[in-house]
C-alpha cells in the first residue's frame, strides 16, 4: 500500500481499473501520456520527460515504435527509484535503453540475407510486428516463415503477416497445440507459383526461406514463440533440430 504506480496506458477500461485500484492502495499514479511524455525525434531517437528527468537523443535498443513507449515507462519508473534512495545517474539510464536487448523481439540473428525472428502470436503483436519490418527494412523483399498454435486468429494473423510478402512459408512448431497443415489450406492455398509453401518442420522451413532469399531480402519468423524459440536454436548453434526454448 502506499506504493507508486507507474502506468504505460490510460484509456478507458483500464484508466478505470488501474484508477480504483490505486486509490484503495493510496499509491499515486503516473501515467505515459500525462506525467511521463515521450517524443521521437526521428526513429529510434526519442526525448523523454518526466516526473523531474528531461532528457534528449535517447536511443532504444529495441526495435519499434511500441518500445519507445516502453523505455519511457521504465524511465519513469527508475525515476520513482531514485525518489527511495536508489543511486542511478542519467548516464546509467541512456546507457541501459541503449544496450537493452530481448530474445525474440524483433531480434537480428543474420545478416545477408537478414533473419528477424520475433515472438508475435496474436493480431496485435502481428500488426506492431509489421509496423516495425516497415521502419527497419521499408525496400526490402520480405520472405515470411510462420507457425501458429491452432488456439489463434489465424486467418486474421495470416492477413496481416503475408501482406506484401514476396514469398511465405508456413510449418508445424514441434508443440502439439500447432496447427498443421489441415488448418492452414483450410485459409490458404499452397502454390510454387504464388510463393507460398508449406514444409512440415521449421527447419525444412528455414532452408526454404534460404534458397528463396536473396542477400538483401529479409526473412522474418513469427506466429509463435515456440516457432521463434526453434529457429532461434537453430541458427545460434544450440540445437539443429530446434526445441522451441527460447535462451537468454
Amino acid at each position: 500500500p502506499g506504493r507508486p504506480v507507474v502506468a504505460g496506458t490510460f484509456r478507458k477500461p483500464v484508466r478505470d481499473v488501474i484508477l480504483a485500484a490505486c486509490r484503495r492502495a493510496g499509491s499515486a499514479l503516473y501515467a505515459l501520456g500525462r506525467e511521463i511524455r515521450v517524443r521521437q525525434e526521428g526513429y529510434p531517437y526519442f526525448t523523454y520527460e518526466g516526473i523531474q528527468w528531461s532528457m534528449e537523443g535517447l536511443r532504444c535498443g529495441l526495435a519499434g515504435e511500441h518500445q519507445i513507449r516502453n523505455a519511457g515507462i521504465a524511465i519513469g519508473a527508475v525515476e520513482l527509484l531514485r525518489g527511495q534512495g536508489y543511486r542511478v545517474r542519467e548516464e546509467h539510464v541512456r546507457q541501459g535503453i541503449l544496450t537493452t536487448r530481448w530474445p525474440a523481439r524483433f531480434e537480428i540473428l543474420m545478416q545477408r540475407p537478414w533473419i528477424v525472428i520475433d515472438g508475435a502470436h496474436n493480431v496485435e503483436a502481428c500488426r506492431i510486428l509489421t509496423k516495425t519490418l516497415d521502419l527497419e527494412f521499408p525496400a526490402r523483399r520480405r520472405i515470411m516463415v510462420l507457425g501458429m498454435m491452432k488456439d489463434k486468429d489465424i486467418p486474421e494473423m495470416l492477413n496481416i503477416l503475408t501482406e506484401g510478402a514476396y514469398a511465405t512459408i508456413v510449418c508445424r512448431p514441434a508443440m502439439s497445440r500447432s496447427a498443421d497443415r489441415a488448418v492452414f489450406e483450410k485459409i490458404i492455398a499452397f502454390s510454387s507459383r504464388d510463393r507460398v509453401f508449406w514444409n512440415d518442420t521449421s527447419p525444412e522451413a528455414l532452408s526454404r526461406a534460404l534458397e528463396l532469399a536473396s542477400p538483401d531480402d529479409v526473412v522474418c519468423v513469427a506466429g509463435s514463440l515456440f516457432l521463434a524459440g526453434e529457429i532461434r536454436e537453430i541458427l545460434t548453434g544450440r540445437n539443429r533440430k530446434g526445441s522451441g526454448r527460447i535462451g537468454m
